[in-house]
């Protein structure tokens, strides 16, 4: 018993630790733990080492103090005795004395200032050093922050696209394999049996019937066959000739070629409550032949029907400006959303166009008087920079001319000649008063 108990007490120390390193509940709080310890050993290391460094500091301050209140008490020793030598001499002693005196005061004070100035600047230096430290410590855990937030949302991500992945295969091996390898094994005893009959009755009509079970599929077509309601094991069957049971057999052939549609004209309402009619363009294609036969009753209609709202789906939540200039961005959107939607039918979207953007009449008015505005603005500004330009172009004229009086004549000559260029009945000829100035002194 004691062996037997022995062995029952390995086996599930054993099966504790299969599920400690499976990553079981108490292996994970374990683990927490341990890193939990760790992290509190790194934070008395940490104050330790503080602690060391602030009695070090400690004691070299103390040591200081100790040597400057030694030095305090030389120097009053040695002006002591200074004091007292001088004071037994004779007058002009005294007076070296104090002359002395001012001097080492001068002296100290001076280095009481060096002294004080000294240790400002070690403050600051130490201040900026403190500074520095806590900056560099921020910046530190920033980045360990954003390092640690950017490995979370990787993970996500992973987790995610990996459980995309899984209900995808899943789905994927559910119907593939359940209607492909899995279909004709299923009959059962009453189904083998009609199978058996069938195919006595083909070998009894030979010559008739070898022209229904033999079948011609196209290299752009696919089919399927049922036997007694189950798709048959091998899945679709062509191109080239296969063989058939007719009283047990259902065909069904599929078209593998591209196949477009027009999705008729949609009023739509974008997101900025204008109202617009939209039409489009898809291309598509059957991959899978048995899951679009086995999965969906019409594959064509449930794609053009779905191809409307997705049309739908994605302008409502544009702007006018965005659809008008952003077709691109909104046909690839369309495609991926119209290729996951029909992954499941065997279906692949190869490509969606949009075709036209209808607008109502009210709004195009509107757009046009807008342009127009926008038009007649820039040519009034270009208008008003031409006047500007020719006026400045006159006063630098007007300048010249006033410099030498005989170029305002040359150019009243010159109007003459472009006048008489285009033989006018009327010539307008403007007589400087100068001139008649000078008529008028002549008679008085």
């Amino acid at each position: 018993m004691s062996w037997l108990g022995g062995v029952g007490f390995i086996s599930l120390n054993i099966g504790g630790l299969k599920y400690y390193c499976d990553g079981g509940e108490e292996g994970r709080g374990r683990g927490r733990r341990r890193r939990r310890k760790r992290g509190r050993r790194r934070r008395r290391k940490r104050r330790r080492k503080r602690g060391r460094r602030r009695r070090k500091m400690k004691r070299r301050k103390r040591k200081k103090r100790r040597r400057r209140m030694k030095r305090r008490r030389r120097r009053r020793r040695r002006r002591r005795r200074g004091r007292r030598g001088g004071g037994g001499g004779g007058g002009g002693g005294g007076g070296g004395g104090r002359r002395r005196r001012r001097r080492r005061r001068r002296r100290r004070r001076r280095r009481r200032r060096r002294r004080r100035r000294r240790r400002r600047r070690r403050r600051r230096r130490r201040r900026r050093r403190r500074r520095r430290r806590r900056r560099r410590r921020r910046r530190r855990r920033r980045r360990r922050r954003r390092r640690r937030r950017r490995r979370r949302r990787r993970r996500r991500r992973r987790r995610r696209r990996r459980r995309r992945r899984r209900r995808r295969r899943r789905r994927r091996r559910r119907s593939s394999s359940f209607l492909v390898n899995g279909a004709s094994s299923n009959l059962g005893f009453c189904g083998w049996l009609l199978v058996i009959i069938s195919f006595i009755l083909v070998a009894a009509t030979a010559p008739i019937s070898i022209w229904l079970c033999i079948k011609i599929v196209k290299e752009y077509e696919r089919a399927i066959i049922f036997r007694l309601g189950r798709i048959l094991k091998g899945g679709a069957k062509g191109p080239g000739l296969f063989f058939v049971l007719p009283c047990t057999d259902n065909i069904i052939k599929v078209d593998m070629r591209t196949i477009s549609f027009d999705i008729p004209p949609q009023e739509i309402l974008t997101k900025d409550s204008v109202t617009v009619n939209v039409d489009g363009v898809v291309y598509y294609r059957v991959q899978n032949a048995i899951l679009a036969v086995a999965n969906i009753t019409n594959a064509d209609s449930a794609t053009r029907l779905l191809a409307q709202t997705t049309l739908r789906n994605v302008l409502g939540t544009k702007n006018l400006s965005q659809i008008l200039s952003d077709r691109e961005e909104i046909a690839h959107s369309m495609q991926a959303t119209l290729d996951d939607a029909t992954d499941d039918w065997g279906i692949k979207v190869e490509r969606v166009e949009i075709k036209d953007v209808k607008l109502p009449v009210q709004l195009q008015r509107a757009m046009a008087a807008e342009a127009e505005a926008t038009r007649e603005a820039r040519a009034k500004v270009i208008a008003a920079e031409g006047e500007m330009n020719a006026s400045r172009a006159l006063k630098e004229a007007s300048i010249v001319i006033m410099e030498s009086p005989a170029a305002l004549q040359l150019r009243y000559l010159q109007t003459l000649t472009t006048i008489a260029a285009e033989k006018n009945s009327t010539i307008v000829f403007p007589l400087p008063i100068d001139m008649l100035q000078g008529i008028m002194a002549m008679r008085h």
